[in-house]
């Protein structure tokens, strides 16, 4: 299985995500607010009670990656808010899987945001290319290589290319 992740920047309508289960059967992806430390959202009730739930995605799954997009979320810029998705089989006995919570994030100021976050489509000794999708048609994007673990310590940065390979 694959834990989910988001695909996109969070906004206040919603966002995107993937996850991969091992088995076929049933997905609840909720998200709420708060944060993953709160632990609020640990029972397979929990999950399915949309009630509780700013917005949701529920869909039969098979083992294929899924790739979802929950809207309609109405989440508030500057808040934290939590992804939780509870996968379990067709028979319903509250057995199922959590796999690891993901917080969201929905910044206050926001110029551009991914609608589909950066993945490399074609990679050479002498090149990395990206796809994309950015919100805005216009703007500038930035990207660079770091060595694995190397730490980011803000836009400008990147902007700037600090200690990019």
């Amino acid at each position: 299985s694959v834990s989910p992740s988001l695909t996109s920047s969070g906004t206040s309508d919603g966002f995107t995500f993937a996850y991969q289960a091992d088995r076929a059967g049933i997905a609840w992806a909720r998200v709420f607010a708060g944060h993953s430390a709160d632990g609020f959202w640990r029972t397979a009730g929990d999950v399915k009670n949309e009630s509780l739930a700013r917005c949701s995605d529920v869909r039969n799954i098979g083992t294929a990656m899924q790739r979802a997009r929950v809207q309609g979320c109405d989440l508030e810029p500057g808040k934290p808010y939590v992804l939780a998705v509870y996968v379990e089989d067709d028979l319903g006995n509250d057995d199922g899987a959590f796999p690891e919570l993901v917080d969201v994030f929905v910044p206050a100021v926001m110029s551009n945001f991914f609608v589909s976050s950066p993945e490399v489509v074609d990679l050479t000794v002498s090149a990395v290319k990206l796809r994309f999708v950015a919100n805005a048609m216009d703007g500038m994007m930035w990207a660079m290589l770091l060595e694995p673990g190397e730490p980011i310590g803000s836009a400008d940065e990147i902007r700037l290319a600090q200690n990019s390979v």
